[in-house]
């Protein structure tokens, strides 16, 4: 054969790969996008977090690791810590709702809607997530043999929303895109059939309710029979396994404020935006009717007003001493739209108007400093998913009057003397709580 035909084959079989989906060497930058040449009008009032995010993306895009066994992994610290920033590590990759974000976005703020460079980085993530996924649809955290229920189940909450940016988005590589839903789906039927997962959810209730929303958000994109029946057999199981008959989620199996009202909350945010207005709506309606009592009792209103002090006597795993509605810091406020069916849940989460005059000082501050952001540092929360996986849900906020009348509710507002008691039968435990005109003890 002449050299230039071998060639020819040669360069043919090249690109008989790469379209077969072939890892690909070496992957193009994505550009810095200048705030300088955008102005803070440009941004929505649910957008005004996003700047800072903005600004910084193109350091979390650009850390993907372009060729080997690792290709695709997210290569830096902004969303667990340096210690636990491994390539084995399935958690790192929830990143690629992130992605997803900036990729499927279409918005004049947005340099990276459609960007082919980020193209080809969001397929290696996608890849690389897709390639961690155990032969059962599980993944792993602390060790390359780690399968845990974590890993797994926060994944089916993340991808779900992944792949609904990418249903209405620009294209991807449209195998691979088959091959992610195809793995979402294999994620999502393991969490809700592995009895291990089960058990372990039944002691850390946050990891196993990512599968609400995940699941919910799968089927809204692709109907499914089996995942439908599975889900609706486990949410029936989870309204004693998951939730105690005092209120609380389990958490170490007892009550725990920061996992309860950080992720746990985020859980039934993404599954709410489901659910509601389906026949499944009253199912998560009461775990959030019964929490809130749970709530009501040992969190107890400042008076000022500024926030509620909170129980902690009785935490199981973090250190949370109070719930204040209106910090601007937490990515995971208690707040979630089931306050529009749940009355006693508005005295913990904003009011319309806080929310409005919230806003109002945040763009206040964007404008003054503008084109200058927080200073980016790597570090656990420096660029959380959760800061995209919420943006696109639905958001329902009680008004002042609504608020007010709402807290007037709290138990120990309402009545000036009683003795209230709510048993754990599975913990033998009894929490007591006392009113007198003079004080209230938990």
């Amino acid at each position: 054969m002449r050299k230039i035909a071998a060639g020819t084959v040669l360069a043919g079989m090249c690109l008989a790969l790469i379209a077969g989906g072939c890892a690909q060497p070496g992957l193009a930058r994505v550009p810095v996008a200048d705030l300088s040449r955008l102005k803070p009008s440009d941004f929505r009032d649910d957008e005004l977090d996003l700047p800072y995010y903005l600004a910084n993306f193109h350091r979390v895009a650009n850390a993907i690791i372009e060729e080997g066994k690792d290709r695709g992994f997210i290569n830096i610290a902004v969303w667990r810590s340096k210690d636990d920033n491994n390539t084995f590590n399935a958690r790192i990759m929830e990143n690629c709702v992130t992605l997803a974000y900036f990729y499927c976005t279409n918005r004049p703020w947005n340099i990276y809607y459609a960007h082919p460079a980020l193209r080809a980085r969001l397929e290696a993530a996608l890849e690389r997530w897709r390639s961690m996924q155990g032969p059962d649809g599980k993944f792993t955290e602390y060790s390359p043999t780690d399968w845990n229920l974590a890993a797994t189940a926060f994944s089916t909450k993340f991808m779900g929303e992944t792949l609904r940016l990418l249903r209405d988005g620009p294209p991807i590589d449209a195998r691979l895109h088959q091959q992610i839903i195809d793995a979402q789906r294999k994620t999502i039927l393991c969490v809700l059939t592995d009895e291990q997962f089960w058990a372990d959810g039944q002691a850390f209730s946050n990891q196993y309710s990512n599968v609400w929303g995940g699941a919910l958000a799968y089927m809204q994109l692709y109907s499914d029979p089996e995942i439908d029946a599975l889900l609706r057999q486990r949410l029936r199981q989870s309204m004693t396994a998951l939730q105690s008959p005092a209120g609380y989620f389990y958490e170490k199996n007892g009550p725990d404020w920061g996992y309860s009202l950080g992720t746990h909350h985020s859980n039934l945010h993404v599954a709410w935006h489901y659910a509601r207005g389906t026949d499944l709506a009253p199912l998560f309606v009461e775990k959030k009717e019964r929490w809130c009592q749970w709530l009501s009792y040992n969190a107890v209103l400042e008076p000022d007003g500024s926030g509620f002090v909170l129980n902690r006597a009785i935490e199981t795993r973090t250190s949370k001493p109070f719930l204040d509605p209106l910090d601007p810091d937490a990515h995971n406020l208690a707040s979630v739209p089931l306050a529009e069916a749940v009355t006693l849940a508005r005295p913990f989460e904003p009011s319309a108007e806080e929310r409005a005059a919230q806003l109002v000082a945040q763009r206040k501050a964007l404008e003054a400093a503008w084109p200058k952001v927080k200073e980016f540092k790597e570090s656990f929360m420096a660029f959380p998913p959760y800061a995209f996986v919420h943006r696109n849900l639905i958001q329902w906020y009680a008004s002042n009057e609504q608020k007010k009348a709402a807290t007037a509710l709290l138990p120990y507002l309402a009545r000036e003397k009683f003795v209230h008691q709510r048993v754990d039968s599975r913990l033998a435990a009894v929490y007591t709580f006392v009113r007198r005109p003079a004080y209230y003890a938990a």
